[in-house]
């Protein structure tokens, strides 16, 4: 990502924004922060904060149709299902948690696991729609709702004949959304 001196960011691994002030290598910006003290930070710790207060992400890599490698069987049984309901009906989940994604997540940048978990979820939705599920619910945790922006950013301006809204609070909290894939039978 291109920063600038004068960019407005969000700090990725602890809480807070502040405005770049010097970029002396893409290992070493300095920003200075909400409180008014200047911190060096790499590059991938950094998200840019737009005029209109959307954050820039690294340039998306195009959507594209590929076939899956798995049977629907493979896939159905690569998901859990919500318990009470039966497997041709149910809604299948996708655990976004970068825990459930790699063996060791203390190694990655935060922006290399929003990579993975953006890329899983890519996957898992379209093979969903492949292999016409229509009821699928992300799992993404609450956090600082970056994941949750992104995954929902992608559905808005990708696919739209996906509706997708809060996944229910009791069992999630407010770390999930469910998502409804219309049109899927015709």
């Amino acid at each position: 990502m291109v920063f600038k001196v004068g960019d407005k960011v969000r700090l990725l691994n602890e809480v807070g924004e502040g405005i770049i002030t010097e970029i002396i290598s893409a290992a070493e910006i300095i920003v200075q922060t909400d409180f008014g003290m200047d911190f060096p930070y790499h590059e991938n710790d950094l998200l840019k904060i737009n005029d209109d207060n959307s954050i820039t992400f690294k340039k998306r890599e195009p959507l594209e149709e590929k076939p899956t490698s798995r049977t629907k069987r493979e896939f159905i049984d690569s998901l859990p299902i919500t318990p009470s309901k039966s497997p041709e009906k149910g809604v299948y989940e996708i655990d976004l948690h970068i825990e459930e994604l790699v063996a060791e997540p203390g190694i990655l940048t935060p922006t290399e696991m929003l990579q993975i978990q953006i890329l899983h979820f890519r996957e898992c939705l379209n093979e969903a729609i492949a292999f016409k599920i229509s009821k699928l619910v992300a799992i993404h945790g609450v956090g600082e709702g970056i994941l949750k922006k992104e995954i929902r950013t992608i559905m808005r301006d990708n696919y739209p004949f996906i509706d997708f809204q809060d996944g229910n609070t009791r069992k999630y909290g407010f770390g999930a959304t469910e998502i409804t894939i219309r049109n899927l039978h015709k």
